[in-house]
C-alpha cells in the first residue's frame, strides 16, 4: 500500500506563535494526524499554502479591529473579502464560534455581520458549548454544528520560583485570589475593586489579598484603578500592570487559592481562563456563562453567579466573594472544588477528545 497523503488545515489567524495558547494546544493535538499552517505564515510561501490547503479553519475572524469608524470598515471589508476567497477556492470552512459579540461596542455592529456571513459560508461551525447554537447567527445553520468543549492547558505554563507573597508585599498568612488577563474596562475590573474592597471590609476573616495581574496599554485606566483603594484594604489588593510569560505563569496559578473573572454576559460565552485555572486544579469565581452550563454541576468548580446589570454585579459578586472569603477558612471546601475543577478538565482535555477534534476536518 502506498503512503496516504497527509491533509493540511490553515489554521486563521496563527498555528503556532500566539500569547493564547489555545491554538497552539490544537496545532499540537492534530499534527499527529494532519499538516497545520498559520495564516501568518501564509507570506513565507507566496500564499501557496493557502491554495494546498485542504480545509481552512477561522478562529476570530469576526474581531474587527481599528481605531476609527473608517479602520473598523476597512477592517470589516478586508476580512469580509478573505472569506469570500476561500469560498470563491472551494475550500472547506470551519469556523469556531469563540464570543456572543464583541468584547468592544465600537466595533459590536460590523462584527454581528461579519459572524452572520461566516455562519452562512462555511461548511462546518465548531461550537465550544452547546448555547452558541442558539446564538441569532448561528440557529439558522444548526445542521453544520459540531460541539467540542475546550481543551486544557495541562502543563504549558513554567514557573521561576517567584514567590508571590515576598514581591507584592502580601502577608504571609493571606490566600491570593488571582485576576490574570489584559487589564481593559470591558474586563469590569472596577467593578471586582468595589466588590472585593466591601467584601473584604465586612467579612469578620481578613486573610485574603487580591492580586491584579495583566498588560494594561493605558497609564490613565492604570491611574483610575490605583485611585479606587484606600488604606483600609491597600495591603489587600495588589497590581502587576505588566505582560507576564507563558514561562512564569505556572507560579503564578500554582500560588493562587482561586482565580476571578468578572465576565461581561453580555458578551462572554466561553472562557480560557476557567479552563486554565481547571487545568491547575483552581476553583473560579465567575458569573455563569454558556462553557459552564454544559454541566449541571458546574458549582462545584468554583463561586457563581448571574446578574442582570452593573448595579448587580457588583452586588451578586461582592456576596460570592464574602462566600470565598468565608471558605478559605475550611481547607474541605477549597480542596473538594480543586479537585471537581480538575477532574472536569481532565474529562474535557485534548486528548480525551481527541477523535471528535480530529473529525472536525474530515469532509
Amino acid at each position: 500500500m502506498g503512503n496516504c497523503k497527509r491533509k493540511k488545515i490553515l489554521m486563521y489567524p496563527v498555528a503556532r506563535k500566539a500569547a493564547n495558547l489555545y491554538i497552539p494546544n490544537l496545532v499540537g493535538l492534530l499534527s499527529e494526524k494532519y499538516d497545520v499552517v498559520g495564516a501568518d505564515e501564509l507570506l513565507k510561501t507566496l500564499g501557496l499554502d493557502l491554495f494546498l490547503s485542504d480545509v481552512v479553519h477561522l478562529n476570530w475572524i469576526e474581531r474587527v479591529k481599528g481605531k476609527s469608524d473608517f479602520e473598523r470598515y476597512l477592517s470589516y471589508l478586508a476580512r469580509l473579502s478573505f472569506l469570500r476567497f476561500l469560498v470563491l477556492c472551494r475550500k472547506p470552512i470551519v469556523w469556531t464560534v469563540h464570543n456572543r459579540i464583541s468584547h468592544d461596542k465600537n466595533t459590536e455592529v460590523l462584527s454581528r455581520k461579519l459572524m452572520e456571513h461566516t455562519a452562512r459560508l462555511c461548511n462546518r461551525i465548531h461550537c465550544l458549548c452547546r448555547i452558541s447554537e442558539e446564538l441569532p447567527e448561528v440557529a439558522p445553520y444548526k445542521d453544520k454544528c459540531v460541539v467540542i468543549p475546550h481543551g486544557d492547558y495541562f502543563k504549558n505554563y513554567g514557573s521561576d520560583g517567584t514567590d508571590l507573597h515576598k514581591k507584592y508585599n502580601i502577608p504571609a498568612d493571606h490566600k491570593i485570589l488571582l485576576f490574570v488577563g489584559s487589564v481593559a474596562p470591558y474586563k469590569n475590573i472596577e467593578i471586582l475593586i468595589d466588590a472585593f474592597k466591601e467584601a473584604i471590609q465586612t467579612s469578620e476573616q481578613r486573610n485574603v489579598s487580591l492580586l491584579i495581574m495583566g498588560k494594561c496599554s493605558s497609564a490613565e485606566y492604570i491611574r483610575s484603578l490605583e485611585e479606587l483603594l484606600n488604606a483600609e484594604v491597600s495591603e489587600h489588593i495588589h497590581f502587576e500592570f505588566g505582560y507576564v510569560s507563558n514561562e512564569v505563569l505556572g507560579g503564578y496559578l500554582e500560588q493562587a487559592t482561586a482565580l476571578v473573572a468578572p465576565y461581561d454576559q453580555r458578551s462572554s460565552l466561553n472562557s480560557g481562563t476557567f479552563w486554565m485555572a481547571c487545568s491547575y486544579a483552581k476553583p473560579m469565581i465567575m458569573p455563569v456563562i454558556g462553557c459552564l452550563q454544559d454541566n449541571p454541576e458546574y458549582d462545584k468548580a468554583g463561586w457563581f453567579y448571574h446578574y442582570a446589570n452593573e448595579d448587580e454585579h457588583r452586588t451578586v459578586l461582592c456576596d460570592q466573594l464574602k462566600q470565598f472569603i468565608k471558605d478559605v477558612e475550611t481547607p474541605e471546601v477549597i480542596e473538594q472544588k480543586s479537585r471537581y475543577a480538575f477532574e472536569w478538565m481532565e474529562r474535557n482535555s485534548w486528548e480525551a477528545n481527541r477523535l471528535l477534534w480530529e473529525s472536525l476536518y474530515e469532509f
